[in-house]
């Protein structure tokens, strides 16, 4: 068989290839690495300011990331938070030579690649600042206008402020509301709060705003404000005709004149006066009348049928209520005194018997009749509305220790119907200790009572308000203030407010104020317990255990027909430490004192010259005009319309509370005119702190040792 060989060529290529002979592919080299930046810095910054920094480093297998630098050297900034990937620059504090910088990123595994960007370094431009050029009034009337003026600095874009003002919804409204320059229209009411504030905002920096202080609205008031039956009750601890209260009711027009009504007072050395007829204004020898000026002050003149000749200051805080005292210096017609003046509030077919219904607590205060000693009365009594009085309990103090507490019997009644006046009278028929006690009360509504005793055992004046239906828990915040004389027969007075929880007494601080001369004891700790009805209160090292009364949470007790309410309860010094009573108000969230205010001061004075009291206006809580009156043997000499003013700060540690001080001046056209506070040569500066309760009401106490000064404030709220 022939065998074919394979051809040599054949041969020489396989042995080729087995050897690895000849030529092949070279492999493509790895991708190169970039970095950019996905987060990159602005083009502009200015000095001192930050900005994230964040990269992307592509093919990049080591992930070893970048290094960030910048230029100049020395002078471009610095990085903070660094990351393999991202870090914060810091712009210099100052510009650098050239005015920018240049950051860099660059990779680490490969230093030839990198990203940057420059940056301009700015100075930051000049702050826009907002200011009024116009002047805003402390107060100003419903409805009125007010030119208001702005300048800007800086504002490179022109485009002014946005002009606004709250409470928003009835602060108001503007003429034009963005510009430099809008004239502001007062709401045709009193706003919430009784002040309004107005912003001014820029427009290119809408953080940049300037706010005006606030602005009391005000209403005006007029002869047509007061207009119906209206009770007043009066009350001087130290007067001239001792300790003493002066009750009635007046009938008012609306047109200045009086059309009747009946005073009558409750004091051991004015007897007789009792159910004194008012006449009317055109009766025969009558003086009778009154005024109301725009801002609510006004004057009360009252001719009655024994022949006396009174007047009353007052300071209306609405058509239905107005803080008073009695302002005619002549000891033979009148006595200084300090109290209120309250519209009434008659049954359909006039005033009845069926109006009182419910239980009632009280508190009254004045002197023994026979002793002259001081008294303090508290206590309740319930009433079917069918002129039969249920129960009734009556507490006194005279100085004793423990208190008197007389309960009554089935005999206990009204004796007479409120008459056209709204003025009737009901006793106590006392089963035991003590003895049975008359009253002449007032209505002033079916919740609220001003009261008189009218047996020749005692000379006592006060107040009913209707109770809750069921027992208060007394919990919360809580302003006070008390006063009453001690065994010494000093008078002191004090004022305060504390946290009540538990029955624990806590947060609380006080000022108390013994009299002219001697120390005071100011912005002291107060503490203590409640376990119901005693309050035990702690003012500094002075212990006071005072029995509360309470009052129905839809009555305000310092204005009592004001809708708002309030309730709280009041206080019977219960120990021998004080012969007095006292008030206790729930807090509500504290507001700034700009509105308009009526301020009624009583200083009280145990020695002669006696007692002085005051009522004026606060405008804007901080300026007005007052009267003031005190004992003049020889002239009827008021001061009416003097200097007021008040500062009046808040205190950071304790919500409500204000400290500083108010100053009398006498009127410059004063004929002798006399300080409110004797020995001090006019104008009177004297220190004061205010407790407030709400937005409109407050009580007060002096905190020098010139004198002994209570007082109470009430927001106005005119028609």
């Amino acid at each position: 068989m022939n065998r074919q060989l394979a051809p040599l060529w054949l041969f020489s290529s396989i042995l080729l290839a087995a050897c690895g002979g000849g030529s092949s592919t070279p492999p493509p080299p790895p991708p190169a690495i970039s970095v950019s930046f996905s987060t990159a810095p602005p083009t502009s910054l200015n000095v001192g300011l930050t900005a994230p920094l964040v990269v992307t480093v592509s093919n990049d297998s080591s992930n070893s990331g970048v290094t960030f630098s910048c230029l100049p050297s020395g002078s471009c900034g610095t990085f903070t938070s660094v990351t393999a990937m991202s870090a914060t620059y810091n712009a210099p504090a100052t510009v650098p030579t050239g005015s920018s910088v240049t950051i860099t990123a660059t990779a680490v595994k490969d230093t030839t690649k990198s990203a940057s960007a420059n940056v301009t370094i700015n100075n930051p431009a000049p702050a826009i600042t907002v200011s009024f050029t116009s002047t805003f009034p402390a107060s100003l009337a419903e409805l009125a206008t007010l030119p208001v003026t702005v300048s800007l600095t800086n504002d490179t874009t022109n485009a002014g402020v946005t002009f606004s003002c709250a409470p928003s919804g009835s602060c108001g409204t503007f003429t034009n509301t963005t510009a430099t320059s809008t004239t502001y229209n007062a709401p045709s009411t009193v706003p919430s709060g009784g002040s309004v504030t107005i912003t001014a905002t820029s427009v290119a920096q809408t953080s940049v705003t300037k706010t005006s202080q606030p602005i009391a609205i005000t209403a005006t008031a007029s002869n047509a404000s007061l207009k119906g039956h209206y009770v007043f009750l009066v009350q001087s601890p130290t007067g001239n005709r001792n300790v003493s209260t002066w009750i009635g009711s007046v009938a008012l027009d609306g047109a200045g004149d009086v059309t009747g009504g009946v005073e009558e007072i409750a004091s051991k050395i004015i007897l007789g006066d009792v159910a004194d007829q008012i006449q009317a204004t055109g009766a025969t020898g009558s003086l009778s009348g009154y005024t109301v000026d725009p801002s609510g002050h006004g004057r009360l003149t009252i001719s009655t049928s024994l022949g006396e000749v009174l007047r009353m200051s007052f300071v209306l805080t609405s058509p239905t209520h107005a803080e008073v005292i009695e302002a005619d210096g002549s000891p033979s017609q009148g006595n200084p005194g300090s109290g209120t003046l309250d519209l009434q509030t008659p049954a359909a077919g006039g005033f009845a018997a069926s109006q009182i219904s419910g239980t009632y607590s009280f508190t009254m205060v004045g002197s023994d009749d026979v002793t002259s000693a001081h008294l303090s009365f508290g206590g309740s009594f319930a009433s079917d509305g069918n002129s039969n009085i249920t129960s009734a309990s009556l507490d006194i103090n005279n100085g004793s220790s423990p208190i008197e507490t007389d309960t009554t019997n089935g005999g206990s009644a009204f004796d007479a119907p409120p008459d056209t006046n709204g003025r009737g009278k009901f006793h106590f028929a006392v089963a035991s200790p003590g003895q049975s006690r008359t009253f002449v009360y007032y209505i002033v509504s079916p919740k609220v009572l001003r009261l008189i005793e009218a047996d020749g055992l005692a000379d006592m004046g006060g107040s009913a308000y209707l109770q809750p239906a069921s027992a208060p828990s007394f919990s919360g915040n809580f302003v006070y203030q008390h006063s009453g004389w001690t065994s010494t027969t000093s008078r002191t007075v004090a004022a305060g407010q504390f946290t009540l929880a538990s029955g624990s007494i806590s947060a609380g601080i006080c000022d108390s104020n013994p009299g002219g001369g001697l120390t005071p004891n100011t912005a002291a700790s107060a503490t203590g317990s409640y376990n119901a009805p005693t309050l035990t209160l702690i003012e500094s090292a002075a212990t006071s255990t005072l029995k509360l009364y309470p009052v129905d949470s839809s009555i305000s007790i310092l204005d009592p027909n004001n809708s708002a309410g309030g309730g709280g309860a009041l206080l019977l010094h219960t120990d021998s430490s004080i012969n007095g009573i006292g008030v206790l108000l729930p807090q509500q969230t504290p507001q700034p004192i700009s509105a308009n205010y009526a301020l009624n001061l009583m200083n009280a004075i145990a020695t002669t010259p006696t007692e002085l009291d005051l009522v004026g206006i606060l405008t804007g809580g901080t300026t007005g005009l007052a009267d003031y009156d005190r004992v003049d043997t020889t002239s009827s000499n008021p001061m009416l319309g003097a200097a007021l003013s008040a500062s009046l700060a808040a205190d950071a540690s304790h919500a409500g509370r204000y400290t500083g001080s108010i100053t009398v001046t006498p009127p410059a056209a004063a004929v002798s005119p006399y300080s409110f506070i004797p020995g001090i040569t006019p104008p009177t500066t004297f220190g004061f702190s205010l407790y407030q309760a709400n937005a409109s009401q407050a009580l007060g106490v002096e905190t020098d040792n010139k004198a002994n000064v209570t007082g109470r404030v009430v927001q106005q709220n005119l028609p």
